[in-house]
């Protein structure tokens, strides 16, 4: 779909979406039928304007309930530990998850408009709670999704 086709179908839920937010929710590999149906909820509770933090959390909330759907955190350890992690660290771990392979601080940092170090404290965070695994390849650290057969 071309980004001005996309924009068209964005624009009949009568909210303003930005250009950067437009750009994020069409990179984003979520269906338009999946997106439009969450941005007339978001109309319904008032919000007029889809600046990037809010494609960006939209985004997440949506993958989180596919993620959740699919089993990929379905152990209640997990479930669990994930739920009672600060909204910060929440986003870390399932931004890493939407990433789906190993990745360095930097490249989660681009999705979160956070700092990189700040990312890799999070993603430190992560690791020592077990939800996240820490991988050294040479000067680098990589972060990945800890299975949870481990």
């Amino acid at each position: 779909m071309s980004k001005d086709t996309f924009k068209k179908e964005l624009e009949k839920t009568g909210l303003n979406i930005t250009p950067g937010a437009l750009e994020v929710l069409k990179n984003s590999h979520i269906s338009v039928t999946e997106l439009k149906k969450t941005l007339t909820h978001i109309k319904r509770n008032k919000s007029k304007v889809i600046t990037v933090r809010k494609a960006i959390d939209m985004i997440l909330d949506i993958k989180e309930s596919k993620y959740k759907e699919l089993g990929i955190i379905s152990e209640l350890k997990h479930r669990s530990t994930v739920n009672n992690l600060s909204k910060p660290l929440q986003k870390t771990f399932y931004t890493l998850i939407r990433l789906g392979k190993a990745s360095l601080p930097g490249h989660v940092s681009k999705i979160t408009h956070r700092r990189k170090k700040t990312e890799k404290r999070y993603l430190s965070i992560l690791s020592e709670l077990g939800l996240v695994q820490r991988v050294e390849k040479g000067e680098k650290i990589y972060f990945i999704i800890q299975k949870e057969d481990s």
